[in-house]
């Protein structure tokens, strides 16, 4: 795509996103978008011939960039949510922080944003396919608790400024993966624990 027209399409996606996260989504009409985004009405319906397209555009440009992150780490990184993925992830963000932190913080009830879960669950499933023997109902239970939580960590993450370190949620997540929540929190009881029983000098 032509840089100016993809920059004139991101300026347009942008004034939709802000827009979700002011008013209702019945209630945004085309000329709100084009009159946010600071473009003339032909630009707006040049690039774009109803707000459905804004739509696949947001969704294929977010999951265009997820696959690309996948690809670009080993497959125990993303299982994990090692430091490098969660590295890659933020200089991603950042590299059109208006958009994604937008984006992020859009209602989950939005319907496209509800598609674009789908489709990112979808990705992860052929991902996993290829690195485990689960049968169609396991995989499909374990990637929807999997998908659903590291999304909203990321989108916590990301609206958070990313206040947290990679370090930290990298060690919680791994943890996480190798002996589940109930295997964090009883690690953590058994900590305070030993730590409570330390003789004082």
């Amino acid at each position: 795509m032509d840089p100016r027209a993809r920059l004139t399409k991101n300026k347009i996606a942008n004034a939709y996103i802000r827009l979700l996260n002011s008013k209702p989504y019945s209630d945004v009409r085309a000329v709100d978008i084009y009159t946010v985004a600071g473009v003339h009405k032909t630009t707006f319906y040049r690039h774009f011939k109803s707000i459905a397209e804004i739509e696949d555009y947001i969704e294929q440009s977010v999951l265009s960039v997820f696959e690309k992150m996948i690809i670009s780490v080993s497959w125990d990184d993303f299982f994990y949510c090692r430091k490098s993925f969660l590295a890659l992830l933020k200089s991603t963000v950042k590299s059109n922080s208006e958009f994604y932190s937008n984006a992020l913080s859009l209602n989950q009830s939005i319907p496209f944003v509800n598609n674009l879960n789908r489709l990112i669950k979808e990705q992860v499933m052929e991902i996993i396919k290829t690195h485990t023997v689960l049968s169609g109902d396991q995989a499909d239970i374990a990637i929807t608790y999997a998908v659903g939580g590291r999304i909203a960590i990321y989108r916590k993450w990301v609206l958070g400024g990313f206040n947290v370190s990679e370090d930290t949620i990298s060690k919680v997540m791994e943890q996480i993966a190798f002996t589940g929540l109930e295997g964090l929190i009883l690690d953590s009881a058994m900590n305070e624990t030993a730590s409570a029983a330390q003789p004082i000098n």
